[in-house]
Parts: C-alpha cells; structure tokens; sequence
C-alpha cells in the first residue's frame, strides 16, 4: 500500500480531480506543534512519502506561495479549486499542485 492511500478516502474526490488533470498534487497539513507534514501524491513519482518539517518557514517556497493565495478566501471551509494552486480543505489541511 502506497503511503497516500489512506488519505484517499478523505479527500478522494480532490484527488481524482487532479489526477484527471495530470497534475501532481500536495496535502500540507499544520500540526498543533507547528510541525508541517507534506504529503506528495502524483502521476510521476509514486516513491514519495511523508515528509515532516519543523515550521511554516522551512516549505518550499512555491509551496508558501500558493498557501498565501488560498489564505485569500478566509475561513470558508473547503474553499473553492483555484487553477493551478489548489485548494484549502480545512483551516489545518491544504492541497496544492506543484
């Protein structure tokens, strides 16, 4: 079993959504700690897995970029799909293209 399928039930249709998009896709999640888990789930490399970091600051910064864009709607949960950024799930949990 790869290390995304058990997000799948959770957001599946986000990430069918993408997929029928050929897009590779994140879940950045902001744990209660601070920490920052990113999840990668693509097309492309099925071989990435979870990856913890200590703080907001230390995610890419297109990863940053796209955050602060999906920031924009406020705490309307989930947002709206915004074309190559993606989409905030909920005020912890975002999924962003690459």
């Amino acid at each position: 079993m790869r290390e995304y399928d058990k997000y799948l039930g959770e957001h599946h249709h986000m990430v069918r959504m993408l997929k029928a998009k050929n897009k590779d896709l994140w879940r950045i999640h902001f744990e209660d700690s601070g920490a920052v888990e990113m999840l990668f789930i693509g097309l492309h490399n099925t071989e990435s897995g979870v990856t913890k970091l200590g703080s907001a600051d230390d995610l890419p910064e297109w990863a940053q970029h796209r955050i602060a864009a999906l920031n924009v709607f406020g705490e309307g949960y989930p947002t709206d799909y915004v074309d190559g950024v993606g989409r905030r799930i909920t005020k912890r949990t975002y999924y962003v293209e690459e």
